[in-house]
């Protein structure tokens, strides 16, 4: 059984994937940012500095091949926190929400994510098929 899926991403009303093969290096990326650790205990208290958090999703953007404004250069660090802050209705809690679970699916392989109790406080267990990619959108849909 394979311990990862090809991850799915949305920047910007497009998706993107990683192949399942290439997330180990990207973890390990995410996690000069942030630890799965760190992430459980912001899990926990509720407390995650936005800063580093854009960091480490800016990783998985640029693992996915997000380009940037220019549509040249991969996406950088500040346009992913700048978009944390887009007036579009979503709050910015609610966009942090969307990037720490995107981090969390990403960091726990599907076999352990999917049994994971549903508990208040804490995010929800993945649904469905292990051959189904997880998506998570931090820029405005619509």
């Amino acid at each position: 059984m394979r311990a990862f899926q090809d991850y799915d991403i949305v920047w910007k009303e497009k998706t993107f994937v990683i192949p399942s093969g290439q997330l180990l290096p990207v973890i390990a990326a995410v996690e000069d940012y942030i630890t799965l650790t760190e992430l459980m205990a912001v899990n926990a208290h509720g407390r995650v500095s936005a800063a580093r958090l854009s960091q480490a999703y800016t990783v998985i953007l640029r693992a996915a091949g997000v380009k940037g404004l220019d549509n040249k250069t991969l996406i950088g660090e500040q346009e992913v926190y700048a978009n944390l802050f887009e007036t579009d209705g979503a709050d910015v809690f609610a966009r942090m929400k969307v990037a720490f679970d995107g981090l969390c699916t990403l960091m726990i392989p599907p076999k352990d994510l999917q049994g994971e109790p549903a508990a208040p406080g804490k995010r929800e267990a993945a649904p469905g098929s292990s051959r189904k990619s997880t998506k998570r959108s931090l820029a405005r849909a619509g």
